[in-house]
């Protein structure tokens, strides 16, 4: 089944968000490598970590429809950047449509965008659509925002092998494939909590859409019922939480 059916995307047309980032939320820099010619499974040996920025993004709305309010968003590629105190202009489009690149990663799809919703739905207040902080006790928010950011990388650049949201869950690793990770001991007690409830075999629909700029990263949000959204009421549904507690 489509997930514009399921309610995680329904645009009818794209808008465009004239926003400014104005600051960083959770999150904090990591070793992370990116190579487009691995498999899920490999690894060279040979990668290079780049010491990242694995945090989201709060953008500033300077349209017309909600002037002044605060927008949280995430990462959907690796490649590009913005820069804080910017300008952009980015259009609205389906979530399985981002990140738009012609060469690796290319759109995610609807099957990534299950896990990515799954994701969301576990890890990111209803109200805000900011990182929230979990039930590991040693894992601090900082730890929480960064080990999001990776796993959507993650889930949106790997070259998985498996057809199905539940076998590209099974694939998820940081050791070996396109995208590899030498995380902090306490992001990596996240990842690893993360991982746990993409394998659960529950894949809860949230509200997202993407953010697509031809110069600038594309992003991915949560939608938020009147806060320069495109959706309707009716999208949002109360949350279950499912995260596996591990202290």
């Amino acid at each position: 089944m489509a997930l514009s059916a399921l309610g995680i995307c329904t645009t009818a047309h794209a808008d465009l968000y004239d926003v400014t980032l104005v600051g960083y939320g959770a999150g904090k820099r990591q070793l992370v490598a990116a190579n487009g010619q691995l498999s899920w499974d490999e690894n060279s040996g040979t990668e290079t970590f780049y010491n990242v920025r694995a945090i989201e993004h709060i953008w500033l709305d300077e349209g017309a429809s909600s002037p002044g309010q605060q927008i949280y968003s995430h990462c959907v590629e690796i490649y590009q950047s913005v820069v804080l105190g910017d300008d952009y202009l980015f259009e609205s489009t389906a979530i399985e449509n981002v990140p738009q690149r012609n060469s690796w990663p290319g759109a995610m799809g609807a099957v990534r965008a299950e896990l990515v919703s799954d994701l969301y739905a576990n890890y990111v207040d209803p109200l805000t659509g900011a990182v929230e902080e979990g039930d590991i006790a040693s894992a601090t928010l900082n730890d929480y925002g960064a080990a999001f950011q990776i796993m959507l990388w993650e889930i949106t650049h790997e070259n998985f092998s498996a057809d199905t949201a539940a076998g590209m869950a099974a694939q998820i690793s940081f050791d070996m494939g396109a995208i590899q990770s030498q995380a902090d001991t306490s992001v990596n007690l996240v990842l690893d909590d993360m991982r746990a409830t993409l394998n659960d075999g529950i894949f809860d629909i949230v509200a997202l859409e993407g953010w697509t700029n031809e110069f600038a990263q594309d992003q991915s949000r949560l939608v938020i019922p009147g806060a320069g959204t495109l959706f309707g009421l009716g999208l949002m549904t109360p949350i279950t939480r499912r995260r596996r507690r591990n202290s």
